[in-house]
């Protein structure tokens, strides 16, 4: 970026780093009491997904290329009123989204 005075004479020049912002999304989460994975769908640069089940985390699951996911949890013996929360991650490992998963019997 370069400054200038009143008649246009350049005083000083600053490089400028400017990082992208990710648009990341989770848009979906959801979980059958009857059924094996919590799926949903996302968007933007989430690369990876974690669940925390009350605190606990957990990691895996998969993401497709169409933007929907699917993360295994018949092992997590999920309840109807447990907390659990989807968190989405990006390229660098920064997590870049999370969406409270809605848990229906």
């Amino acid at each position: 970026m370069n400054f200038y005075d009143a008649k246009s004479r350049l005083l000083t020049s600053k490089t400028l780093k400017i990082e992208a912002l990710y648009a990341d999304d989770i848009k979906t989460a959801d979980l059958k009491l009857t059924d094996t994975n919590i799926k949903g769908s996302l968007t933007g640069h989430i690369k990876q997904i974690a669940i925390s089940v009350n605190g606990k985390m957990h990691y895996g699951g998969t993401i497709s290329a169409d933007g929907t996911y699917k993360f295994y949890a018949l092992d997590k013996k999920i309840k109807a009123d447990d907390v659990v929360v989807l968190y989405g991650y990006g390229p660098d490992n920064k997590k870049l989204a999370e969406k409270k998963v809605t848990i229906s019997e």
